[in-house]
């Protein structure tokens, strides 16, 4: 019995530490770095990264002289580019256990803004706003065992890969 109390000390000592020395910043940048210096400008102009108002793919796209439509492919080969990197898993890992912690504590599924919100809260962030642009555009990305879920009737939502639709919908819905 005291073996387990010892074994959940240490996974409560992890979880902290992880959470302590996550950085939305930080982790988007790293990110952005290991992408084409254009494939990256495109993923900061269109979710604010840089500070100013995210932009539309149109409004990207007049500025570097390019359809909307190849912004938008550009954009999906950067997200793609990304997460086929080698060291992506290394540097997205803190972020996923996050997600799935919260995750977990709420039944498996939560809107995309309540998760940053409860991020934001967990590291106790100086700058809110700032930290919400970069945690979105975060959340926005495709996290192992986290699925977006696409249904209408929800907010932009996640949920854990396990967590069925069907019995979501059941419980909501009846």
């Amino acid at each position: 019995m005291e073996d387990k109390y010892l074994l959940d000390k240490i996974a409560n000592i992890s979880r902290n530490k992880e959470r302590d020395e996550f950085s939305a910043a930080e982790t988007a940048n790293s990110l952005l770095s290991l992408i084409k210096p254009r494939e990256a400008q495109i993923l900061r102009l269109r979710f604010g990264l840089d500070g100013d108002k995210p932009k539309t793919l149109a409004s990207i796209g007049r500025k570097l002289n390019l359809t909307r439509e190849r912004v938008r492919q550009l954009e999906k080969q950067a997200f793609r580019n990304i997460s086929r990197h080698a060291q992506y898993k290394k540097i997205i890992a803190p972020l996923k256990n996050l997600v799935q912690q919260i995750l977990k504590s709420h039944g498996g599924l939560m809107s995309i803004e309540l998760i940053s919100r409860k991020l934001i809260i967990l590291n106790k962030y100086q700058n809110q706003n700032n930290s919400q642009v970069f945690l979105y555009f975060l959340l926005n990305h495709q996290l192992e065992n986290i699925v977006k879920v696409k249904e209408r009737n929800f907010k932009p939502s996640l949920k854990l890969a396990g967590v069925s639709m069907d019995s979501i919908s059941q419980l909501l819905f009846e």
